[in-house]
């Protein structure tokens, strides 16, 4: 039996789901149409994601983050719902039922008699009252659904404690979340033009790399690939999969079709030096007749260590395999070392997949409360002590200050992967100055920075010593590696710090020892390739980066000068040999007319030069781009 609706209860929930969006995105609920599809208000998944987590703790009702899209798209048709599902609601209801039903022959009583009993309508009257106040808050909404409140008197400032920074929806960034759901519904109304072009960039990247795309298909229910849904849009459908590789050298891929393709994934920013440089070939293929024993400690360990402290000023060193690992293992560190537990993170930051950087932040003062999970499958007490911030803001630092006995580390990109752009080298050196004096460990995450602008990374460009810093990709020549490096203090919780033999000194600081391991760690061939590229940047560090960086920076001014005489919204953000695109997820077939074209992104979007890649590839890569977006000019994309 279906319920039928108190349309009361209705606007009243319809009320308090606005609260909630004020409070998840700022947005003022005088803006607030309850009849309005909810995607009009500028709400993104992941905050759609925020609001399904708020309903399900206020009114014990989940609601799957799909059917925003679809079936309860409007504020009113989420309120009908809650309130027909929702036991908190039926709960309220009840107790108002219980109240009427306890109240009217009360008084029907009283008022037969000959004399009134005052001592119960009292009664009466006390627990009516807070029903007639939310009937009153009910009947301002109906009656004056516009207006808004007069400011409240201004009362003496008090001092608090600084919020996590909050932007409302208009000024809201949408930085960068490594996991949002798929749009799985979501209807795209494109223009007869537009879609033609897209649909004949469809044929021709479908004819091109047809044995990718049934590779793909053909081991699709077997092989379980978050990469083969990405981005997932009905629109792009046909063109969703992964162009599979046959063969790799220097900046060129060659696909299963025979497709040679300029290559500007470069392994996730890994291969500065190419695919297959000859170097690190050479010295794998010797590593390899000598039978890579796994188990003793590698030859070429100890020295792979002194090597990077030479270059990157680090003190001590230790081997993992993944950048996901080096930074887990170095939040690790710096809790163990301080004594203390909560992280901050910067949103827009990417540090791998460890559940304990995998959060969504709240808007509340409480350090206890102020992150959710931003993944199925990851418990909100897995980031219950990560405490996300605005990066590069004054407000962050004041937080970092005023909460400094419960934090334990900072940890950062100093430069975010996905805002190349947003280079706060003023920041850093105050977020240096605070860590240090608040006894926090300072962490930069360097697996894309390091050994990629210079030879000591992120730290050198702009002069600010971490305490941890971790390192992966460049360094690896194309093996798996992750590296922890740092200062003393923090590394010797490792293995306990320096000991003697012949002596009678022990590890000094196994009260801080923590607990790291691996089967792979420091494993041969990925030590082989670390040794063979740092030889190589000792050897050619004058040559490398300057050479590289400028190659960059040309290529970008070209391209950006180009964008701007031709008015279209394309702009090119880069940090080093690292670049992006800033262009509207709606011209998303951009990627795919380059693909067409010969050039491989991959669906992250972060581009990167290698040493490898020639002038006349640089040349052909800025011809296609500018090829690419006159074509969509031309089908009224920047109109």
């Amino acid at each position: 039996m279906i319920k039928e609706l108190n349309q009361t209860e209705v606007l009243k929930v319809a009320d308090e789901l606005k609260d909630i969006i004020h409070m998840i995105s700022g947005m003022e609920k005088e803006a607030m149409d309850i009849d309005r599809r909810l995607i009009s208000y500028g709400l993104d998944s992941i905050l759609l994601l925020t609001l399904s987590k708020q309903i399900d703790s206020r009114y014990q009702l989940v609601i799957p983050l799909d059917i925003f899209f679809t079936t309860l798209n409007t504020l009113r048709l989420v309120a009908e719902h809650i309130v027909i599902n929702s036991p908190m609601v039926q709960e309220e209801t009840q107790e108002i039922d219980s109240v009427e039903s306890e109240m009217l022959p009360a008084i029907d009583s009283s008022l037969n008699s000959n004399s009134l009993d005052f001592g119960n309508l009292v009664k009466i009257f006390d627990s009516q009252y807070h029903i007639i106040m939310k009937q009153n808050e009910i009947l301002k909404l109906i009656t004056e659904p516009n207006k808004k409140k007069e400011p409240e008197a201004v009362k003496p400032a008090q001092k608090q404690k600084p919020q996590p920074g909050r932007q409302t929806a208009a000024q809201r960034v949408d930085y960068f979340v490594p996991y949002r759901k798929m749009e799985l519904h979501q209807e795209d109304e494109v223009p007869p033009l537009q879609l033609a072009y897209i649909k004949n960039i469809e044929q021709r990247v479908n004819n091109l790399t047809k044995t990718s795309k049934e590779q793909t298909q053909k081991y699709r229910h077997v092989y379980a690939s978050n990469r083969n849904s990405a981005g997932f849009r009905l629109l792009y459908k046909e063109m969703l999969y992964q162009i599979i590789a046959d063969q790799g050298r220097g900046d060129k891929l060659v696909d299963l079709d025979g497709n040679e393709m300029i290559d500007l994934t470069m392994g996730f920013g890994a291969l500065l030096f190419g695919h297959n440089p000859d170097f690190v070939k050479k010295a794998l293929l010797a590593e390899l007749e000598k039978g890579m024993p796994l188990g003793p400690m590698g030859r070429l360990t100890g020295e792979v260590a002194s090597d990077i402290a030479q270059l990157t000023g680090v003190e001590r060193v230790f081997f993992c395999n993944s950048g996901t690992e080096a930074d887990m293992f170095a939040v690790r560190v710096a809790r163990a070392v301080t004594g203390k537990n909560k992280v901050v993170c910067f949103k827009g930051a990417f540090h791998g997949t460890y559940d304990g950087v995998l959060g969504i932040p709240m808007p509340t003062d409480d350090p206890d409360l102020n992150t959710i999970s931003l993944t199925p499958g990851i418990t909100d007490n897995s980031v219950r002590d990560l405490i996300l911030l605005d990066y590069d803001s004054e407000d962050s630092l004041s937080y970092i200050e005023s909460h400094a006995d419960i934090i334990a580390a900072v940890l950062t990109e100093p430069v975010q992967s996905r805002r190349p752009d947003l280079q706060p080298g003023p920041f850093l050196k105050k977020l240096r100055a605070v860590t240090e004096q608040c006894n926090i460990a300072l962490i930069f995450d360097e697996i894309i920075t390091g050994f990629r602008i210079c030879t000591g990374g992120a730290q050198e460009y702009f002069g600010v010593k971490a305490d941890i810093v971790t390192y992966g990709k460049v360094i690896g020549g194309g093996m798996p590696i992750g590296i922890l490096a740092g200062k003393r203090e923090y590394l010797d919780s490792i293995d306990g710090g320096m000991w003697k033999f012949g002596d009678n000194s022990v590890p000094p600081c196994d009260d801080k020892r923590t607990f790291v391991a691996g089967t792979f760690c420091h494993h041969p061939l990925a030590m082989t390739a670390a040794h063979a590229v740092l030889q190589f940047i000792k050897e050619n560090k004058e040559q490398i980066y300057d050479n590289l960086n400028q190659k960059t920076a040309e290529m970008v001014t070209e391209l950006n000068e180009f964008f701007d005489l031709e008015k279209v919204p394309v702009h090119i953000n880069h940090f080093s040999s690292l670049f992006r695109f800033n262009i509207n997820l709606e011209k998303e077939i951009f990627y795919y007319g380059l693909l067409e074209k010969g050039i491989y992104v991959w669906e992250g979007r972060n581009c990167f030069l290698s040493t490898e890649h020639s002038n006349e590839d640089i040349q052909y890569f800025i011809n296609a781009v500018k090829k690419t977006i006159n074509e969509m000019k031309n089908a009224g994309f920047f109109q």
